[in-house]
């Protein structure tokens, strides 16, 4: 995608889901305006990033990191758990934000109260994973907990390769827990959330697990500049299965924040 020399370039900056690395964002990006500068940052322990040392924050260092990657007028981008870093981070420097792209966040903790059947009927899916991770099995809870998240193909149809990465870096999962259960961080404390002043997308797979949808009414009921767009055969990883649509919608809330983003 080529711009006009009237269109500014734009500050993007864009948080992969957790397994994956900031290589995700290749195919949205090649469709993309060639002017935006578009960086795409690898999670601590994901892709060419270092581990995290032991007994550190994982959740509070992400943000650091995500936060040395702002300047005034950045469009800030986060798929699951990132969607929910990325709240964090726009919530705790306001002013550096000009617009906020919220794919698929798995924000347990917007959702209780909500749709509780739901909620539990998600976590109750994630216990296979959970309890093969308890028994020393990488492997076989990466497989279980992509049944759940991850792209829709089975898991014996992926690369020997990708499932070694996923098993290798299925133990970071849990260190997102106390904020997307527990909300640590207070983000859904009462009047945060309606403090945030600036255009919202909500950007969702029609085929994603229900929790999802839960999880975008919660938070759009409170972040009333916020819109959706639900894309029609895709699921959680979106971002990957089609990037032609996402970037397309990120385009045009991107260029115009209060503008059209319907496909």
């Amino acid at each position: 995608m080529t711009t006009t020399k009237a269109e500014p370039a734009r500050h993007c900056v864009a948080l992969h889901p957790s397994l994956a690395s900031g290589r995700i964002w290749s195919g949205v990006r090649r469709c993309l305006p060639e002017k935006w500068r578009f960086a795409a940052p690898d999670m601590p322990g994901h892709g060419l990033a270092p581990a995290p040392d032991p007994g550190t924050d994982f959740c509070d260092l992400y943000t650091q990191q995500v936060t040395r990657l702002l300047q005034p007028g950045t469009d800030l981008v986060g798929h699951s758990f990132s969607a929910v870093i990325a709240l964090r981070v726009a919530l705790e420097n306001p002013g550096l934000i000009r617009s906020l792209t919220l794919i698929e966040p798995v924000f347990f903790a917007a959702a209780r109260g909500v749709e509780d059947a739901i909620l539990e009927d998600t976590l109750a899916r994630l216990a296979p994973y959970r309890e093969a991770l308890a028994a020393g099995n990488p492997m076989l809870a990466a497989e279980r907990f992509t049944d759940v998240w991850g792209t829709g193909l089975p898991w014996d149809t992926l690369p020997r390769s990708t499932r070694a990465e996923l098993a290798a870096r299925i133990h970071l999962i849990p260190l997102g827990d106390s904020a997307l259960i527990d909300d640590a961080p207070g983000l859904l404390a009462p009047g945060r959330l309606e403090g945030l002043d600036l255009p919202v997308l909500f950007l969702r797979g029609a085929l994603s697990p229900p929790v999802v949808g839960v999880i975008h009414r919660a938070l759009r009921a409170r972040l009333m500049t916020s819109r959706e767009v639900v894309v029609e055969g895709a699921g959680h990883m979106l971002t990957a299965s089609h990037p032609e649509v996402v970037a397309r919608t990120l385009a045009a809330f991107i260029t115009r924040p209060d503008g059209p983003v319907g496909l």
